[in-house]
């Protein structure tokens, strides 16, 4: 399930790209809206992941 999240997001983001490469926006600015994209994910998924190892040590 998480492999064809990271499938479809992927595809998505390529999409993405091209579609911000053609209306002119420069590397930095394409590569700045990735980051922050994927740094959001991490976020998110260590905020869920962190109580369920908190608990699963049993401390």
């Amino acid at each position: 399930m998480l492999k064809e999240f990271f499938k479809i997001a992927h595809q998505r983001q390529t999409k993405e790209i091209g579609v911000r490469k053609v209306a002119g926006s420069s590397v930095k600015n394409i590569a700045t809206s990735v980051s922050k994209g994927f740094l959001k994910l991490v976020v998110i998924f260590m905020v869920i992941a962190s109580p369920v190892e908190w608990y699963a040590t049993g401390k």
